[in-house]
């Protein structure tokens, strides 16, 4: 058919999010190319290719690595502040021989020493690795924050103490190692609006496009099909059973 429909009008296939991506980028390489060719799209056109172009960019914020560097620093500075706080606080309780320390005091010290050597033995330095292998040391932090949160709400870390693991959960779920594969409910709104804006390009683009001679039609719609076949052929060849190799 290769309208980026079926036979009643309606979207043939329900695109993936990566998918929905493609099409909308393949979409806006057609509309520029069609610019440079001279040729101009209807006022309606224009409008629908305008939402279908809002919608791709929507669902940019559900990329998995696409806001890694600005969550890596982020990240990266939540463990040195934390760092720092334990760190201020055994210093807060140094130089006992010109000013002697009460048994409180003595306490908190070394409970603000030990606490820091289990949950950052090696220090912060880690935060400078590649992702994944940051994330392997995040792992262990997260577990020792846990394990110290009773220690840590005790020297008054417990708020501090909870936005790191915040931190520490957003890096595994946008490195894609500890989200559900299932997406959320956000996104699958966004995939909602992205289709929907594209259902109103198709109404509109057979409206002005009914004797098309110059393919626009085809050219505007295609994206969609393309990518409805492309996965459609990915679902197939994933079904498909393994042949048994047979003894070795």
């Amino acid at each position: 058919m290769g309208w980026g429909m079926g036979t009643n009008g309606t979207l043939p296939r329900r695109l993936s999010t990566t998918g929905c991506k493609i099409a909308g980028t393949q979409l806006k390489a057609e509309v520029e190319g069609l610019a440079k060719e001279g040729i101009v799209l209807e006022k309606e056109e224009v409008a629908a290719v305008g939402e279908v172009s809002a919608a791709t960019e929507a669902l940019r914020a559900f990329d998995k690595n696409g806001a890694m560097p600005a969550i890596d620093r982020a990240t990266d500075s939540a463990v040195a502040a934390f760092d720092d706080a334990l760190e201020g606080m055994e210093g807060g309780y140094g130089n006992p021989e010109l000013l002697s320390l009460t048994s409180e005091e003595r306490a908190a010290g070394e409970l603000a020493a030990t606490v820091r050597r289990a949950i950052l033995p090696d220090g912060t330095a880690f935060v400078q690795l590649p992702y994944r292998q940051q994330w392997a040391k995040l792992e262990v932090v997260g577990r020792q924050l846990e394990a110290h949160r009773s220690d840590l709400a005790a020297l008054g870390l417990e708020v501090q103490t909870g936005r790191l693991l915040r931190w520490v959960a957003l890096y595994g779920e946008k490195l894609g190692v500890t989200q559900s594969a299932a997406p959320s409910d956000a996104e699958a709104q966004a995939v909602d609006r992205w289709h929907l804006g594209w259902q109103g390009l198709v109404d509109v683009v057979r409206y002005h496009r009914r004797n098309d001679e110059a393919g626009v039609r085809e050219r505007l719609l295609s994206p969609y099909e393309n990518q409805a076949q492309a996965e459609r052929t990915s679902d197939r060849g994933s079904r498909k059973p393994k042949k048994d190799k047979g003894p070795a």
